[in-house]
């Protein structure tokens, strides 16, 4: 059944790449039925007798996918083998309706062709004067309309093509009108594959900058390995399988093999790009003092190859111009540099140095000293020998200074201290112990800040600290204050070490802050003041953290001491005031308000996203999200990006998420399925309304059925598209909490 998961995955991904105005909801009902198999279309090509029969019968599908304004894609495709074919000729035709967007098929977009409408409810198809001969079941072409389609309004007439001979073949057509596409059912091996195939972008697509920001290009090297491995490892069948599937929806593996040559050639050319954009926004007046990027460039530039830089490209043009602007730089610098004197020339070795320290964290910081330091020395040589100056002996002396302080960067950087902090902060006082390699010839400066994970700009907590000359281990102790730390949430220290009057980074630790000091006895008067699960509050904002135990049934349930009743509003679901209590001790849902739960209230998709990231624990804010709804500053983006980075949620089409809109009782089930995983307990489903439930749905529902954590309506009845409320959120993950703390 998990197969089943593949149609609407795929109908959106056909409908995306077809027709780029159109998008798909994941979630949205697919009617495509068990009876749909390979059996509806024949294996055997017509007829290649040279005596070609005056008409030939074919079997032609029209699959149509619902849009998300409510018109429909209608794709038409052979069902039967078309054996070496070409210059296709066809009509389409809706009965009292209007057709838009006639698009061919991408394998018919060869020699001339046009598409001309005729009327508004019909368009002719032209493809002529091609010499490519095609074979198999060819995707003829696509169109939108606003009517559903059926077998009475849809007509596919006038269809010939010309055979390897030259010879006209007329095609009688019978139509089959379906919703969803007509493939092969994928394994969860092939599904992965084929998801991860049709994921990769296009070579015409690949650039360096996104939004005018260099991104790094090693996340999406490792995304192409692991798609080529992920298809080297199908079998033959299993490959066959996958290729049909990318067939259908015009695409191929040939990317697996055009791309990797490509990101390889954009990782060679990479630090070419990162070195440019410390150059792309320097005034002319004081370019002279980068000098030390040009040297750098100037030392790796003959290790740099462009081989499989596809050209023309995006990626080339982006290179050719960082190129082209660390030959204007260099141009100007060495203008700048022949007008100077010896003074200028020391001060330009002081002003290079203060440019170059700030950049302790980038890769080529090592080389900057270096190459300072040899410009320097360059510059010393050249004055001893050239310098008539009254001042020579001064200026060389103010310049070996200089070189000097170059020199104790070069040792500093080598030997710059780590720092350890345990990985959970339990108790009120907690310690940092900050370790050097070597003891320092003067005493230094150890800065903590500690951020709230959602916001690194704002420190909680901040402490300066002496490290002194002669000390290898240091330990710096916090007080973790109730008013500012987060209960049951993750913070963020940072360190920073000042040595010499430079200021290092030494990085940053992320620390679940579950402190037992946290006024333990007190009750909660204050579920979340302005919160909805939405809310960018913290967890549990009283500051309250209330131990685990475990019952006779050995699952670990949080519970509170005595208080007052938590929510007023639930005293009439008494089947999900347990699991609402219980999940808002374990830090995974809010109130709305002090004393408000809003049981028959609705989850957005964000909302739900973050209930099921809190309850896995898989949050990870380096993890990001693309979608155009997603506002990558809001409370939610990171718990988006998790859910999708896990596994367990997808877009409702490649451009949006679907940020707002409450998710639907089915679509809850599946992606708490799909972080849980099957446990084996699923049963045959026998609601009223089975025949309602998504396909990709059904494996879900039926695990969580048996597993006795969903069931449907006193009526009988599932009502799988309705709007699931957050009591009957709470009832569902509070399930699936108990099975995993088991």
């Amino acid at each position: 059944m998990k197969n089943k998961m593949l149609f609407k995955a795929i109908s959106t991904l056909l409908a995306a790449s077809i027709v780029s105005m159109s998008s798909f909801a994941v979630f949205a009902e697919n009617t495509t039925t068990d009876e749909q198999s390979n059996s509806e279309y024949s294996q055997t090509p017509l007829d290649d007798n040279p005596e070609i029969p005056s008409t030939v019968s074919v079997n032609i599908s029209a699959n149509y996918f619902k849009n998300e304004n409510n018109t429909y894609n209608i794709v038409f495709s052979s069902l039967d083998v078309l054996d070496n074919l070409k210059n296709f000729n066809f009509k389409v035709t809706l009965t009292d309706a209007e057709l838009t967007v006639p698009t061919f098929g991408s394998d018919l977009k060869t020699g001339s062709y046009s598409v001309e409408a005729v009327g508004s409810n019909s368009a002719t198809f032209k493809n002529g004067s091609s010499e490519t001969l095609l074979s198999g079941k060819i995707v003829l072409c696509s169109i939108n309309t606003s009517v559903l389609p059926t077998t009475e309004n849809v007509a596919f007439t006038d269809f010939t093509a010309v055979d390897k001979d030259g010879n006209t073949v007329t095609f009688a057509p019978t139509l089959t009108v379906k919703e969803g596409p007509v493939v092969p059912e994928l394994s969860e091996k092939e599904q992965t594959a084929y998801d991860a195939i049709v994921a990769l972008p296009s070579v015409s697509s690949l650039s360096f900058y996104e939004d005018g920001i260099l991104i790094s290009v090693d996340s999406l090297k490792e995304n192409v390995a692991n798609t080529v491995d992920l298809y080297d490892n199908l079998s033959t069948a299993e490959k066959a399988n996958v290729g049909e599937v990318l067939t259908y929806n015009m695409k191929s593996t040939e990317i697996l093999t055009t791309l990797p040559p490509v990101v390889d050639a954009m990782c060679n050319v990479y630090d070419v790009l990162d070195l440019s954009m410390k150059l792309k926004d320097v005034d002319d007046n004081d370019i002279v003092n980068h000098k030390f990027i040009i040297d750098v460039y100037e030392s790796i530039k003959d290790n740099i190859s462009t081989e499989n830089l596809p050209n023309p490209s995006n990626v080339y043009t982006e290179y050719e111009a960082a190129l082209s602007l660390f030959t204007s730089s260099a141009a100007k610098i060495a203008d700048k540099l022949s007008a100077m004197d010896y003074s200028d020339k020391i001060e330009n070795v002081a002003k290079q140095t203060e440019v170059a320290k700030p950049s302790t964290k980038d890769k080529y910081y090592n080389e900057y000293l270096e190459c300072l330091l040899t410009y320097a020395n360059d510059l010393y040589a050249d004055m001893e020998e050239n310098c008539t100056d009254r001042y020579k002996e001064y200026m060389l002396q103010e310049l070996n200074t200089k070189i000097d302080s170059i020199k104790a960067l070069q040792n500093n950087i080598s030997s710059l201290p780590t720092f350890e902090v345990g990985d959970i902060i339990r108790a009120r006082n907690y310690t940092i112990t900050v370790t050097r390699k070597s003891v320092a010839d003067t005493a230094s400066k150890i800065n903590v800040y500690v951020y709230n994970e959602n916001d690194l700009k704002n420190p909680i907590d901040t402490s300066e600290q002496t490290y002194k000359a002669s000390s290898l281990k240091f330990n710096i102790t916090l007080t973790a204050s109730k008013t500012k730390y987060p209960s049951n949430k993750n913070i963020v220290i940072n360190l920073t070490y000042t040595l010499d009057g430079v200021t290092y980074n030494l990085g940053s630790q992320t620390v679940f802050c579950n402190k037992e000091m946290a006024n333990p006895s007190s009750s909660v008067s204050s579920p979340a003041p302005s919160g909805t699960d939405s809310a960018n509050e913290p967890t549990n904002p009283s500051g309250t953290v209330f131990p685990e135990i475990e019952d006779d049934d050995d699952v670990k349930k949080p519970v509170a001491p005595e208080q007052k009743e938590l929510f007023n509003d639930i005293s009439n679901y008494t089947w999900a005031s347990e699991a609402i209590e219980g999940l808002y001790y374990a830090g995974i849902i809010n109130g709305m308000e002090e004393g408000v739960f809003n049981p028959a209230g609705s989850v957005t998709r964000e909302q739900f996203c973050k209930m099921v990231v809190q309850l896995f624990n898989v949050l990870d804010y380096e993890s990001v999200s693309a979608f155009n709804d997603v506002d990558t500053n809001a409370w939610y983006a990171p718990y988006i990006s998790s859910a999708i980075k896990s596994g367990y949620v997808q877009g409702q089409s490649t451009e949006y998420f679907g940020v707002g809109e409450s998710i639907m009782r089915q679509d809850m089930a599946t992606i708490l399925y799909r972080a849980l995983g099957s446990q084996g307990k699923a049963t045959v489903l026998s609601f009223n309304d089975n025949d309602k439930i998504a396909d990709y749905a059904k494996d879900a529902i039926a695990e969580f059925v048996g597993l006795g954590i969903i069931n449907g309506y006193e009526d009988g009845t599932f009502n799988p598209r309705g709007t699931a409320t957050r009591a009957e959120a709470a009832k569902v993950i509070w399930g699936v909490y108990q099975i995993i703390n088991k």
